[in-house]
Parts: C-alpha cells; sequence; structure tokens
C-alpha cells in the first residue's frame, strides 16, 4: 500500500513538474523561419586588435567590425560574429569585468534578443567567444550588420581575430 501511494505521489509530482515546465514554454515567445538554400555570403575579418576602455561602460560600435551588403532577394540571414579576446582589471579592482557584445543590423537589434549578449573573459588571460543571431526577413537592397559592444564595470577588453559572417537564405 505504502509503494502505491509513493508511486502517485511521484507520478503526480512529475505531471505538476510538467505542466509548469509547459507552460512557461508557452508562454516564450518562439519565431521559426523556414528558408530555402543560402544565396549570398558575405564575410569580413580582421587580426589587428581593438581595445575598449570607455569608462562609462557605454555599449559603441566594435572598430573595424562592421559589414555592408547587398541583398538581391528576401532573406533570412545568419549572423555569426566570434573573437579572440582579453580583459584586464585595473589597479586595485576586486571584480572581473563583464564584456558586452550587441548585434544590429541597420541599427536594429538583431534577435533572439534586443539586449547584448554577456560574458567575461579569464583575467590577463585569453579566450575565444562565439555567437551567432538571427534576422528572419530582410527585404533586398543594402543593409549593415554592426557589432557593438561595452563593459559592465571599469576595465579594459582587448578583441583581436575577429570575423563577422554573414549568410542569406532565400524566403
Amino acid at each position: 500500500m505504502r509503494t502505491a501511494i509513493r508511486r502517485k505521489v511521484l507520478v503526480g509530482a512529475v505531471v505538476a513538474f510538467l505542466i509548469g515546465a509547459g507552460s512557461v514554454a508557452v508562454a516564450q515567445v518562439l519565431q521559426k523561419t523556414n528558408a530555402k538554400a543560402v544565396e549570398q555570403v558575405s564575410a569580413l575579418t580582421v587580426s589587428s586588435a581593438a581595445t575598449y576602455s570607455t569608462p562609462s561602460g557605454a555599449v559603441e560600435a566594435m572598430p573595424q567590425t562592421s559589414l555592408r551588403f547587398d541583398l538581391k532577394q528576401k532573406s533570412l540571414l545568419i549572423v555569426t560574429f566570434s573573437a579572440r579576446g582579453v580583459s584586464a582589471q585595473s589597479p586595485g579592482q576586486t571584480t572581473i569585468p563583464i564584456v558586452f557584445v550587441k548585434c544590429e543590423i541597420d541599427g536594429v537589434a538583431c534577435q533572439p534578443d534586443s539586449n547584448p549578449v554577456e560574458f567575461l573573459y579569464p583575467l590577463f588571460c585569453c579566450d575565444t567567444r562565439s555567437f551567432t543571431w538571427v534576422v528572419h526577413s530582410a527585404s533586398t537592397g543594402l543593409h549593415r550588420v554592426s557589432i557593438r559592444w561595452g563593459m559592465g564595470n571599469p576595465g579594459s577588453a582587448v578583441v583581436s581575430n575577429r570575423s563577422l559572417v554573414v549568410l542569406a537564405a532565400r524566403l
């Protein structure tokens, strides 16, 4: 009898959890786009270092990380950015600087989120980061994808060996 009760309680807990998880998943806004073949590819690669050391922490354009391209047809865009980076603390600083990276197309935030991606580079060392954003429907004509960056607390960050690739798949 006790085993049967325990089993019912366990099954009930699992069902309650799944129902709760399902309601959270339903509340999320999911956007799905099916595209055809990749028709255009635009790429930018830069080896030189860029340093961010703006004390205010404002998000600003990452130097030499903006790409212009001319779409021949309405497309789904896949934007991928990667870079090698290092962050450094100011003398006496006890917190590790937070780096923000943001993608914009024609001045509008790329999806899935309009907020910047946040991460920490290991102190006085290096790491490589890569992010992918999606533009579900871009019209024909000239466009510009720009990578912007900032920091959440004082310090500086340096990126090098960065690449920005835009794949355009026909809708």
